[in-house]
């Protein structure tokens, strides 16, 4: 340095944004180096006969297993499957600014969905603990929307479930109404039938009656078809209370059935409104919320200053006025 000469400092501002962009370039570098080293480690793992492969990581690239298996995800799922004349290249403009370590990260979002996600929320901006909380939710999300999209149709196939019970209790309490008249005419019947046996006997046993043979006779054959008469529709009967009885259980199973589907549909009801991020977090909100109501009447109630009781009043007064517009009750 001359004599006399000083040398002019630098803003700190300036130097520090020129550090970051160099480390930025360093990451960007770094993942154009790791794709094209993902690039050859496949095309080694295809000529490698099966069994070599560890331990040629090990002998002669001295890579692990999780490093070399990292570098050939980030080829496949961010290299460019053709090497061009200006040399190695990412599969997308998207993944251009993006840094080795955000490549890592991205690693977790699916192939089909990487490029509209790191279009979507701007990556090459982020930190890397941004981009990690960041995935972290969009997994959450996912794993939300099919559970909800499971209990969808778990809730829809209740609600088949119900409604053919519902209409196999329908079916059942027709078939009962229509037993149970079928019981009631025999019954009927079987009164006329018992009723025209008597007659028969009394009118034989009657000594008014002629004593002709064929007559006699006659009456005998007409008692006795009203006797076989009477036993068939004992029968008839009988059959019938036992369909009867068959159907007043169908009856019960289909509405037990259509009970449980009911509630389980409740249950699934349940189940998707606590799956609501935002139903948890107001229940959550509100049970605090609750908890520091009965603090402030605890407080209120030891206050001995009538005046100061008053002005407390008149505040919670008009912050429930206002909170209760905002709920629109």
């Amino acid at each position: 340095m001359e004599k006399g000469v000083v040398k002019q400092q630098r803003d700190i501002a300036v130097v520090t944004t020129e550090i970051k962009d160099i480390c930025a370039q360093a990451q960007r570098m770094m993942l154009i180096y790791a794709v094209e080293i993902g690039r050859r480690l496949v095309e080694a793992k295809e000529i490698l006969p099966h069994g070599e492969w560890g331990e040629w990581l090990k002998n002669e690239v001295q890579f692990s297993q999780s490093t070399a298996n990292k570098h050939m995800q980030i080829f496949k799922k961010f290299g460019s499957t053709q090497v061009s004349l200006f040399g190695a290249e990412l599969n997308s403009e998207t993944f251009t600014n993006l840094s080795y370590s955000q490549a890592l990260k991205l690693l977790a979002v699916p192939d089909d969905e990487v490029e509209e996600f790191v279009k979507e929320n701007n990556v090459s901006e982020l930190s890397t603990r941004e981009l990690d909380k960041l995935i972290k939710e969009r997994d959450a999300a996912v794993a939300a929307a099919e559970q909800a999209a499971d209990m969808e149709e778990r809730m829809n196939a209740a609600l088949a479930r119900a409604e053919e019970s519902d209409k196999e209790r329908e079916k059942a309490e027709l078939s009962v109404k229509g037993l149970e008249t079928s019981i009631s005419e025999l019954n009927t019947k079987l009164d006329k039938a018992k009723a025209d046996v008597k007659k028969y006997k009394d009118l034989a046993k009657n000594p008014e009656i002629p004593k002709d043979k064929l007559l006699e006779l006659k009456k005998e054959a007409e008692s006795a078809a009203a006797e076989s008469k009477a036993k068939e529709i004992e029968e008839a009967i009988k059959k019938t209370k036992d369909k009867l009885s068959k159907a007043e259980e169908a009856r019960r199973t289909a509405e037990a059935e259509a009970d449980k589907a009911k509630l389980e549909i409740e249950n699934l009801k349940k189940q998707v409104l606590m799956a609501d991020p935002a139903v948890t977090e107001f229940k959550a909100q509100f049970n605090t919320a609750q908890d520091t109501m009965n603090k402030m009447i605890t407080a209120f109630k030891g206050i001995n200053d009538a005046a100061m009781q008053g002005r407390f009043k008149q505040a919670v007064s008009a912050m429930f006025d206002k909170y209760r517009g905002e709920f629109g009750l």
